[in-house]
């Protein structure tokens, strides 16, 4: 990638992700996706294309969690791809943090977020258990 991984903001209305995060211009139309490390898989991740939001305008991911490797690209230019990360959810918008070279970088500069997520989920239940065991007795 001629540029380095910065944060783009993608706006959202009603659960439709509208804009792209190519910086130049990109033949239409468009595609989006979550990718998935799977070993089954030749290329070693699994593609779960967007659909498209009624009336062609936007996509609407149906799981999208923070640290999920994202994916844009053109139909018409296969070279056109886009590989980044679900940052954030803020409002009327997306965060996602990109370009990478490849799913696996994106994957790599996520690692940090998944981690502290997990432990944050850990700790919760850790509190939970704890609270619940407390006020038994």
């Amino acid at each position: 990638m001629d540029s380095m991984p910065r944060l783009v903001v993608l706006r959202l209305v009603n659960g439709v992700v509208l804009d792209h995060p190519f910086a130049a211009e990109v033949r239409f139309p468009l595609w989006a996706a979550t990718l998935d490390a799977d070993a089954s898989d030749p290329f070693g991740w699994r593609r779960s294309v967007w659909p498209l939001a009624p009336g062609g305008r936007g996509w609407v991911p149906q799981v999208l969690h923070f640290g999920d490797v994202v994916e844009f690209g053109s139909y018409h230019d296969p070279v056109q791809r886009w590989f980044g990360w679900y940052t954030h959810h803020a409002g009327d918008g997306i965060i996602v943090t990109g370009p990478f070279a490849s799913p696996s970088a994106a994957f790599l500069d996520a690692e940090p977020t998944r981690r502290e997520f997990e432990c944050r989920a850990m700790l919760d239940y850790q509190r939970s258990r704890l609270q619940a065991a407390t006020q038994m007795g």
